[in-house]
């Protein structure tokens, strides 16, 4: 009976290390799930004895990571939110960075996606951070995603972000030119989500809420910018310059203060129709405080 057991924890150790070199998992990652397994009340119910308990287990863990996308490893800058969403499949957040290694040889961007108990990557990262050894897999659409073999630890300084992202497209825009630099379409029809606009812009008001009709929050900046004046303007073509620009973020940049000068960088879309048809309107990524705005006035005194 020893002999048996001695060969069973040998089978299981084997399978469990190539188990991680194929997944690209730690030995101890599935060692823990392992042992969490043999303690489930449910596979005791199902394989009362141990050898045929651990043997089921192997033949679980294996079934839960074959149909895991293959992974490589990356250099990774996270850029920005793209969105979250609940989805048919659970809760969904993309996020945009610049990706280099492995099967990417210049840095480019790209949206990564996390699904489920992943999905709070966004807490956990720091943007415009280089995180080196992140694996990531890659859909047949060029888009990626991380699950929890997606590490980003150890964090360096990045020295110059804003000429990394203009050297892979990203172009710098007023609001004035925004009618005439938006991002571009993919052949779908939807934005393309990697081709970035930067634009600096004073907040002129904020606001959040929750969609009526899908129960969802939704956040904007009204802001504005030197090119623009205190009303809209009508160009000799017939194209209107807004003395304004709404901006719609993730609800994670709220709540900055009015008057506060800021960095957005995201896509730049035209509405072809509704009230906003013809008008730019820009989805951030990020939104990056680089200026304070005015101290606020202390009770009792005057503005000036």
């Amino acid at each position: 009976m020893t002999q048996q057991i001695e060969n069973i924890n040998e089978y299981t150790k084997t399978r469990i290390e190539d188990l991680a070199k194929r997944a690209g998992l730690s030995v101890e990652t599935l060692n823990a799930e392992f042992d969490k397994y043999m303690k489930e009340k449910w596979v005791i119910d199902q394989v009362s004895d141990e050898d045929g308990r651990k043997k089921y287990i192997i033949a679980l863990l294996y079934a839960q990571y074959q149909s895991r996308p293959k992974v490589d490893e990356y250099t990774v800058i996270p850029i920005g939110v793209n969105s979250r969403h609940t989805t048919s499949k659970g809760e969904r957040t993309a996020i945009t960075a610049l990706v280099k290694g492995s099967t990417i040889n210049e840095p480019v961007l790209k949206q990564i996606l996390f699904w489920g108990k992943h999905s709070g990557i966004h807490k956990l990262i720091q943007w415009g951070k280089i995180y080196d050894g992140v694996k990531l897999g890659t859909y047949q659409t060029g888009a990626m995603t991380g699950d929890d073999r997606a590490k980003f630890e150890n964090p360096k300084d990045l020295q110059d972000e804003l000429g990394i992202l203009k050297r892979v497209g990203a172009t710098e825009v007023t609001i004035r030119d925004m009618i005439e630099n938006p991002s571009k379409k993919l052949a779908s029809g939807y934005t393309d989500e990697t081709d970035l606009r930067i634009l600096n812009a004073v907040i002129s008001r904020g606001a959040e809420g929750t969609r009526k009709d899908s129960d969802t929050p939704w956040a904007n900046y009204v802001v504005t910018d030197e090119t623009v004046g205190m009303e809209d303007e009508v160009r000799p073509d017939g194209t209107l310059v807004p003395s304004n620009l709404t901006i719609w973020i993730d609800q994670i940049y709220a709540g900055l203060p009015e008057l506060a000068l800021c960095q957005f960088i995201g896509t730049v879309r035209i509405p072809e129709q509704g009230q906003n048809a013809g008008l730019a309107q820009m989805d951030a990524i990020r939104v990056k405080q680089i200026g304070t705005g005015p101290p606020e006035t202390i009770d009792g005194e005057d503005d000036f």
